[in-house]
């Protein structure tokens, strides 16, 4: 079993990746990369994009949904469709644009499920097969640790503690996230330090020989 290591680096510390590095592989080169990250964007994660896109012109989507008023509340009973344009007037993407890399993070720990269901509905419109994608999770929510997560390299991320006090948390089991991410299926997983996990996303279709990914 590998396990990720946590470097001290001044206000931060960089938390190795062994998958994260998978994302920037075979990334179109003669199109411009789309990428959505969601949060704010922090020093480290512009100063990397600022180096990937000298050779690639990159269209950046960093919509701090974390700073959305109904996280800090109970998220009561909503349908879908209202679920649906809340977190597409969120996301405010324009019609027609496909990304190619999407950064959750551990935003999805932060959603009843029913938001994350609206958050996928949303997001659906703006996928492609090739689209991949990354989040960081947790088998047990009750001793969670939330961060503020950035891109140092791309075997390296940031991490500052995120002061998000008396926000709720969900916990949401290895099945119950294979669903409700759907299209994206876990072509990866891996433990990290603390009980966290790292995903690697990617359409079911294109996935050969499809599978659950095993934890390893």
């Amino acid at each position: 079993m590998n396990k990720a290591s946590n470097i001290s680096f001044g206000d931060h510390s960089l938390l190795n990746s062994l998958i994260f590095e998978e994302l920037w592989r075979d990334l179109p080169k003669t199109t411009p990369l789309r990428v959505l990250n969601l949060g704010s964007a922090g020093s480290a994660t512009v100063n990397f994009f600022a180096d990937y896109c000298e050779s690639q012109k990159c269209n950046l989507f960093f919509p701090d949904l974390y700073s959305e008023p109904f996280l800090s509340g109970t998220q009561p009973d909503v349908s879908p469709s209202k679920l649906e344009a809340l977190f597409c007037s969120m996301l405010n993407l324009k019609p027609g644009i496909a990304l190619d890399v999407c950064l959750f993070w551990d935003f999805f720990y932060f959603l009843r499920r029913t938001y994350v269901e609206g958050f996928m509905m949303a997001l659906r419109p703006f996928l492609k097969t090739s689209t991949k994608a990354y989040c960081i999770g947790s088998m047990n929510i009750d001793k969670m640790a939330t961060f503020h997560y950035g891109i140092s390299d791309t075997q390296n991320l940031t991490q500052s503690p995120r002061q998000m006090h008396n926000m709720p948390l969900f916990g949401h089991s290895m099945g119950d996230l294979r669903a409700l991410l759907s299209p994206f299926a876990m072509s990866k997983v891996r433990l990290m330090t603390d009980g966290r996990s790292e995903f690697l996303l990617a359409d079911k279709s294109v996935i050969k020989g499809f599978r659950d990914a095993p934890i390893i």
